[in-house]
């Protein structure tokens, strides 16, 4: 067990690993990076909050110190 925990250094594991196994970590190194870039997009932030209640609005109000003081 210890010379097992002795081998696992970065070098020796990337000697280990099968051309599968780089693959798959190229591919989700690639995916996160993506997933970071695109997120704004698929999911865009908005300027306001609306406070329902038995689905009727309440208030709305903004995100944003400034517009909730300007108003």
């Amino acid at each position: 067990m210890k010379t097992l925990l002795k081998n696992l250094t970065p070098s020796n594991i990337i000697r280990m690993a099968t051309f599968t196994d780089k693959l798959i970590f190229i591919s989700l190194i690639i995916f996160i990076i993506a997933s970071f870039l695109f997120i704004g997009k698929l999911f865009p932030s908005g300027t306001l909050v609306k406070i329902s209640l038995d689905n009727k609005t309440v208030y709305i109000l903004p995100l944003s110190e400034y517009d909730a003081i300007s108003k």
